[in-house]
């Protein structure tokens, strides 16, 4: 099966899987040269022009997010306290943030 043919294929079963392959398959395609893999992680540093202005014409505005804080509203059939691991990233228009990531063997202990 070409690569068209299973890109249709998956159009018609799973429309969201198929919009988000299109993504990542464009995002390559424009970005990947420059900026890396879709998967890799930002090799931007937080608050980077925090001390002194960015460089003339090498800065303009986008849309980003930046999460606060995560509220564990239930946990249902588990009790406190609880190990929680993994990883949460979020994409936004300047890079792909890791928020929290821990192991199974270096867990964090919510309380």
């Amino acid at each position: 099966m070409t690569k068209q043919a299973e890109a249709e294929t998956m159009k018609q079963s799973d429309y969201e899987a198929y919009k988000v392959r299109f993504y990542r398959d464009d995002w390559m395609k424009v970005w990947s040269r420059n900026h890396g893999s879709f998967k890799d992680t930002t090799k931007l540093g937080p608050m980077r022009f925090t001390d002194e202005p960015a460089p003339r014409y090498s800065a303009f505005s986008v849309d980003t997010l930046q999460v606060f804080s995560v509220k564990v509203e239930r946990i249902r059939r588990l009790q406190w306290p609880i190990d929680v691991f993994g990883i949460v990233a979020v994409r936004d228009t300047i890079d792909f943030n890791v928020i929290f990531s821990r192991t199974r063997d270096n867990c964090q202990t919510l309380t």
